[in-house]
């Protein structure tokens, strides 16, 4: 999940700007594969899933308790 967190920030940044060449005369525009929106969303989502877990572990921790032998 962290992985794929890592991934997402590296496209959501390469979604963020427009890639401008300038040429003698002419600029060439290079719009970004994916829009920015979209990978935001799908960024916010997979954060909110690893908050969700991280805090599912959390709790568990808390109310769980584990007999050892001695």
């Amino acid at each position: 999940m962290i992985k794929d967190i890592n991934v997402l920030s590296d496209k959501l940044n390469e979604s963020a700007y427009v890639k401008i060449i300038h040429k003698e005369g002419r600029d060439i525009i290079k719009e970004p594969k994916q829009k920015f929106n979209d990978v935001y969303q799908n960024y916010e989502n997979l954060l909110k899933k690893l908050r969700k877990l991280n805090q599912e572990i959390h709790r568990i921790n808390h109310t769980e308790t584990v007999n050892f032998k001695e």
